[in-house]
């Protein structure tokens, strides 16, 4: 596991994605993820907490409800919070884009208290992604039986292999995403996703990630890419 984490978040950031620094360090030949905290600061030999919310929290949603299939969250939901952000365009379409790459990358459990947000006097913004991984090493369970955290589309499906392309324009509808603005997400990540799948396969083999680990991610990466392509 904290391979596969470490390599999700290392092909979201390739992508563009603000995502937290992380890195795997074996203790006792045991690897361990160790991740940077974003909701800290420096100052003059002086560690401060940031303010920093789950979209549980943000939202006042009981923490057992984290999953939308259990009355939590949706993307829907978290996109229309996102007006009130500092910047909501950017975090709209940031948001958007987050949820296609984990859906490329068959990260299935994205549920909201896996998103948040950092506050500040002057209102609030997205945090870097975090706790992203995916369940493609685990052969065993069929695609076709694996379901996000998150429906996409009209009729709210989260089935892997059921969303679709017109799925990503339908709920950009139900928020006030444009036509425009989901082409718009989707030519960056076809124009980033090449690129990304090789910078991150070159770093996994050169941080030691196992091939089991590795190849079933950035293999799906490809299989989904193709959906947006139209192939």
């Amino acid at each position: 596991m904290p391979w596969n984490e470490w390599l999700c978040l290392e092909f979201c950031r390739n992508l563009g994605l603000d995502s937290a620094k992380a890195e795997v360090i074996l203790f006792d030949d045991k690897p361990v993820i160790v991740i940077e905290r974003f909701d800290r600061v420096w100052h003059e030999g002086v560690i401060y907490r940031l303010p920093q919310e789950d979209m549980c929290q943000a939202l006042s949603i009981p923490p057992f409800r984290k999953y939308e299939a259990d009355g939590g969250p949706g993307i829907v939901d978290i996109l229309n919070f996102l007006n009130g952000a500092i910047n909501p365009y950017e975090c709209r379409m940031a948001f958007t884009k987050t949820q296609i790459a984990y859906w490329l990358l068959a990260a299935i459990d994205g549920h909201a208290k896996n998103f948040s947000i950092l506050l500040s006097p002057g209102g609030f913004r997205l945090a870097p992604l975090y706790d992203v991984a995916s369940f493609a090493p685990w052969a065993e369970l069929p695609d076709q039986k694996v379901k996000m955290a998150m429906a996409w589309g009209y009729n709210k499906h989260y089935g892997l292999n059921q969303i679709q392309l017109r799925h990503f324009y339908q709920t950009g509808a139900k928020t006030g995403l444009r036509e425009p603005d989901i082409d718009g997400i989707l030519s960056s990540i076809l124009a980033q996703v090449d690129d990304a799948i090789v910078k991150t396969a070159a770093k996994a083999a050169d941080s030691g990630v196992p091939n089991s680990t590795a190849e079933p991610i950035l293999e799906g990466i490809v299989r989904r890419i193709r959906i947006i392509q139209g192939k």
